[in-house]
């Protein structure tokens, strides 16, 4: 469990940067293809929507566009941000103001944006936990009644307290309970610990993560260990959530959800319905 992470010997938790450039604007047309998007043909089968009426495949649909949406107002935000990090760097004498149109453009832009990058970066946090909740909820196209559908987290605790009696659909359950640390840590321990509910005492900023110089623009969180001393800065936990990376765990995760899904889909129609669980002991 996180409480028990946040108490061990290691000081750093959440996300590694991916330390490379990224071209947002490519990234961002590749992931307006949603990676469900040949599972939810293979279950709508053709057959139109009932008018007025949306199901668990719209609420996918909707948290995947919410969730690309707050990628589209966060990479840019991001971009900007790093090409701007050292102004020292840019042509320009000491104390002076910039010399080219464009970097006077940049600097009014970056000002402009600075103040809403903490808020991009939780609605990307905050969409990706709802896409995650939503995305589970397809599971019960192929799995029988057992798991949470509403949870992730709680769809992920049954798995793992089962899983050395899985038997069918073995696969699905090892990934979900053993592939997907990410989820743990940042994206519900941040969430809920230091977004949502009250938490420990806690000091975070945004910072430049990654080796030498980062690319992106992330959150830092400091937990202290001794949040009562006065010296409290001398032990601390680091947390780390980078956009980038959480973006390609996910998409990483999706893109397997489908092709699972499908094949699952394609051996139900093959079989009996009854054949089609996941043969959890109660």
């Amino acid at each position: 469990m996180p409480e028990l992470l946040i108490e061990s010997d290691e000081w750093h938790f959440g996300h590694v940067p991916l330390n490379r450039r990224l071209n947002y604007r490519k990234e961002l047309r590749r992931l307006r293809v949603d990676p469900l998007e040949q599972f939810l043909r293979q279950v709508r089968g053709g057959e139109k929507p009932i008018f007025g009426l949306r199901d668990d495949l719209d609420a996918y649909e909707q948290a995947y566009q919410f969730y690309y949406l707050s990628l589209s107002r966060f990479l840019p935000a991001s971009s900007l941000a790093w090409r701007c990090r050292d102004r020292k760097w840019w042509p320009r004498k000491r104390g002076g103001g910039f010399k080219s149109l464009n970097h006077r453009e940049l600097g009014k832009k970056y000002v402009e944006a600075l103040p809403f990058i903490l808020y991009d970066l939780w609605n990307c946090l905050f969409h990706a936990r709802i896409l995650m909740d939503c995305t589970i909820r397809l599971s019960r196209l192929f799995l029988k009644p057992g798991p949470s559908f509403t949870s992730f987290s709680d769809h992920k605790k049954f798995l793992q307290k089962r899983l050395a009696a899985i038997t069918d659909h073995r696969e699905y359950a090892l990934f979900i309970a053993e592939k997907t640390d990410w989820f743990d840590i940042p994206i519900k321990l941040v969430r809920d610990k230091f977004f949502v509910h009250a938490g420990p005492r806690h000091e975070r900023f945004l910072t430049f993560p990654g080796a030498p110089r980062g690319f992106e623009i992330g959150l830092t969180i400091m937990l202290p260990t001794k949040p009562q001393d006065k010296q409290w800065a001398k032990e601390i936990k680091h947390i780390t959530v980078s956009i980038p990376r959480l973006m390609d765990d996910i998409d990483t995760f999706l893109h397997w959800f489908n092709d699972y899904g499908v094949a699952a889909r394609r051996t139900i129609s093959e079989i009996t319905p009854e054949a089609d669980a996941v043969n959890c002991p109660p």
